[in-house]
């Protein structure tokens, strides 16, 4: 999913029970596992999407930041937000380029792995790899593809009368331009229904195809919830309960979310597969602040595009009806979407498949549906630019140079995910050890190739009247692109 955190799943991980029920998303965990401390391989969507297609982190072939352009960096680097003032780098300007920010084609994708395993491969919805040819998923392992190539397109045509529209100040320049369609193995689609829709069907035609009797693998990545906001008026009606406009259609995003889900579901219990079907259910990182929904991270600290909980904790279940036996257990071993290239590598078989360089992730299950002995992680690392994020058994760490003169988080991960303890003053030992380990993992790789030319600044917490004019005093820090 695209920038969906924990919060509008399941009550009991937030404050509240969310105002909207996901009862198809829910019975993904229920009849399977859940992995409570599941993390993205970064804090935003296509270094995060790089991770979880190759099983390796981002940063070994500099693909660390998100596509971007000049003259998007000089809007919204000179912009405030909730506040607090953007950054804008002219010196950086001609570094940050769609041309320089896909997937190396040198990588091993899911698509190819499957590929070469036998299977028949399918990629539907948002890419945001690359728009250049040799970037396409057509290129990178998928026979079948329909897909959105950027970051964020609308769901309807702006003045459908079935939608219902809520522009943000973020994407307010967006909204001015006509939207851009799908493509479909290349070729412009027309799209005449929600988008979330047109990337269910084309899952759901895919996987019923008749043409072909190899086994399926499909990556099916929703655009929803990701901004513009914009929602079927029906879908909206049916939120109760919520009177920020903003809001109640993020919420009407994600009942279609989760009926689309069912209708994919559906199409698998019907065409006879879903006992042999693994399933997935994940997101690219947490909740963004620029939507000013400020509730959907909770009770976690943070939003996308920063180290804190709420930017790169995120939703991982796995079914498997045929093998995992233990229906809705809850695993608390930390994991990442990093595992998720080895796990399905294991599950497909013997093949003769060498990646570009080393895995960092580990596989999670046996090929019987059980959890092998020795998974999870020891430690996690992640890097956007100078901003850096370590996590151990026993500490977390959050180090960046802006705001000026840097900042530096250290959390005891033993108190609980709220990170709103910070030891940083108090253990300066522990701070420069971490730092020392972080330094030792990636000096080794190369720099980004890629340098957006404006930073956005991010919130740790939701903004109470006037603490912009304590800025000195908050936790927040700078995000390139």
């Amino acid at each position: 999913m695209n920038d969906l955190s924990l919060n509008p799943l399941r009550g009991e991980r937030g404050t509240s029970l969310p105002p909207v029920a996901t009862p198809h998303i829910d019975s993904i965990g229920e009849q399977g596992l859940i992995f409570t401390r599941a993390y993205a391989a970064h804090a935003t969507c296509a270094p995060s999407r790089v991770g979880l297609l190759t099983g390796r982190e981002p940063q070994r072939f500099g693909l660390e930041f998100n596509p971007g352009s000049d003259a998007f960096a000089s809007v919204l680097g000179k912009r405030s937000y909730s506040g607090i003032p953007g950054l804008f780098f002219e010196d950086r300007l001609g570094r940050s380029s769609q041309e320089a920010a896909g997937l190396p084609t040198s990588e091993v994708t899911l698509g190819e792995l499957a590929r070469a395993h036998g299977y028949r491969t399918g990629q539907f919805g948002k890419w945001h790899l690359g728009v250049e040819e040799r970037y396409l998923p057509g290129n990178q392992g998928f026979d079948r593809w329909t897909a959105f190539l950027a970051g964020f397109p609308f769901y309807l045509p702006k003045d459908d009368p079935r939608a219902v529209n809520a522009p943000l100040p973020i994407d307010a320049e967006f909204w001015m331009f006509p939207n851009a369609p799908p493509l479909r193995n290349g070729v412009p689609v027309e799209a005449d229904r929600l988008r979330t829709d047109l990337y269910a069907d084309e899952a759901i035609e895919f996987i019923r195809s008749e043409d072909d009797d190899r086994p399926f693998f499909a990556y099916l990545a929703f655009l929803a919830p990701h901004n513009p906001l914009q929602a079927l008026k029906s879908d909206y009606d049916a939120i109760v309960g919520v009177e920020d406009h903003e809001t109640r259609v993020y919420y009407a995003m994600i009942r279609a979310l989760d009926r689309a889900i069912g209708r994919v579901l559906d199409a698998l219990r019907e065409s006879g597969q879903m006992e042999n079907t693994v399933i997935v259910f994940t997101s690219d990182n947490g909740g963004a602040d620029y939507t000013e929904i400020w509730t959907h991270n909770q009770p976690l600290r943070g939003f996308k595009a920063s180290f804190w909980e709420g930017g790169i904790r995120v939703p991982l279940f796995i079914r498997w009806d045929g093998a995992i036996a233990a229906r809705g257990q809850m695993i608390e071993t930390p994991v990442s979407l990093l595992d998720l290239f080895p796990t399905f590598d294991r599950l497909m078989g013997p093949a003769s498949v060498t990646t570009a360089g080393p895995l960092d992730g580990r596989a999670l299950l046996t090929e019987e549906g059980g959890l092998l002995p020795r998974f999870g992680h020891e430690e996690l690392f992640w890097r956007a630019g100078e901003a850096v994020a370590y996590l151990g058994p026993q500490w977390k760490l959050i180090a960046t140079p802006r705001p000026e003169p840097g900042r530096v988080w250290l959390y005891s991960v033993g108190e609980g995910p709220a990170e709103d303890h910070n030891l940083a003053k108090a253990r300066p030992d522990i701070v420069e050890s971490l730092l020392d380990r972080v330094r030792d993992h990636f000096d080794p790789m190369p720099p980004p190739r890629n340098v957006p030319a404006f930073e956005m600044p991010v919130r740790a917490e939701p903004p109470v009247p006037g603490d912009f004019e304590r800025l000195d005093e908050l936790d927040y820090m700078y995000w390139p692109g």
